[in-house]
């Protein structure tokens, strides 16, 4: 039997904008939105805000909505696990630069680079993975 991981995945807006994350050391790592690993004893809705402020630098945002969450086998994506994917609808309560640069840290590990974005929405780009599940939900709920 595959673990199965808690992951939350958050859709940042920011008025008809949504925040894409690239990971410019690795472009194979696709297109994103923020988010991570639900850690032990931590609710979905709190490791979304810890996560939104770990990758992108942002400590003001406030939690709008739930999306939805779905089960996920990973295999096909070369994950040997099973996921269940919390999305979010997020919305940026501060001024930010169109573009920045952000790293996240851990006390084991060298910073991950990151850059961050605007796009339009509806967005019509591709995300990797899972990461776009939710985001006709999310275009419905800023219409």
């Amino acid at each position: 039997m595959l673990a199965t991981r808690d992951r939350v995945y958050s859709y940042i807006v920011s008025g008809k904008r949504l925040l894409i994350l690239e990971h410019p050391l690795h472009p194979e790592a696709g297109l994103q939105v923020p988010g991570g690993t639900v850690e032990p004893g931590e609710s979905p809705e709190a490791a979304v805000i810890r996560e939104v402020a770990e990758e992108t630098g942002l400590t003001r945002v406030q939690l709008v909505g739930h999306l939805g969450t779905f089960e996920f086998d990973m295999r096909p994506h070369g994950i040997e696990e099973m996921q269940r994917a919390w999305f979010y609808h997020l919305e940026c309560l501060e001024e930010t630069p169109e573009s920045w640069a952000s790293a996240e840290t851990h006390s084991s590990d060298e910073p991950i680079p990151f850059r961050l974005y605007w796009a339009a929405l509806p967005y019509r780009g591709e995300l990797i993975s899972v990461h776009g599940h939710c985001l006709e939900a999310l275009t419905e709920a800023v219409a």
